[in-house]
């Protein structure tokens, strides 16, 4: 099978792509590229959509390097998968140094992201206005946030 597909070739659909960063705000800006170059090769999105995808993923890695202190000394794993109606990303803290409960029990009370801005607290609020679904898992694996924005694949893409 010959394929003229762009940078982002082929994305199995059992493991995706996986990265890991640094717990350093500095690796953010790697994130926003790599999540912004999949979504643009590989979904059928807006630009406005890509850009919310975007932002979700790069608040959900900002909180967890947050949460360690952003020293860098431990790794965050980013893990993108999607199916022919979505694209997934898992942003994935194995240390579990982010409060899951205190950051539920905000997202729940505080679920307009304009107030969470004026109440200094964006984080999950706005990772929730952004994408379709959200969930927050705590596992021995670590705490994982799961973000999922409802898509079509690009028809120009060979079949996985």
């Amino acid at each position: 099978m010959t394929s003229t597909a762009g940078p982002v070739e082929r994305v199995e659909r059992t493991g995706g792509v996986v990265f890991t960063i640094p717990s350093q705000a500095g690796y953010v800006s790697l994130v926003r590229m790599l999540i912004s170059t999949l979504a643009y090769e590989r979904r059928d999105l807006d630009d406005e959509r890509v850009e919310d995808l975007v932002l979700a993923v790069s608040e959900a890695a900002s909180l967890a390097i947050e949460a360690h202190g952003g020293t860098g000394d431990h790794p965050l794993v980013l893990r993108w998968s999607e199916d022919d109606e979505r694209c997934e990303v898992e942003v994935v803290d194995r240390l579990r140094v982010l409060d899951v409960d205190v950051n539920e029990s905000l997202a729940d009370h505080v679920s307009d992201p304009g107030r969470a801005a004026l109440e200094g607290n964006l984080g999950l609020p706005l990772v929730r206005a952004l994408v379709d679904e959200v969930t927050v898992d705590s596992d021995d694996s670590g705490i994982v946030v799961r973000m999922s924005v409802l898509c079509a694949r690009l028809p120009s893409l060979p079949d996985d």
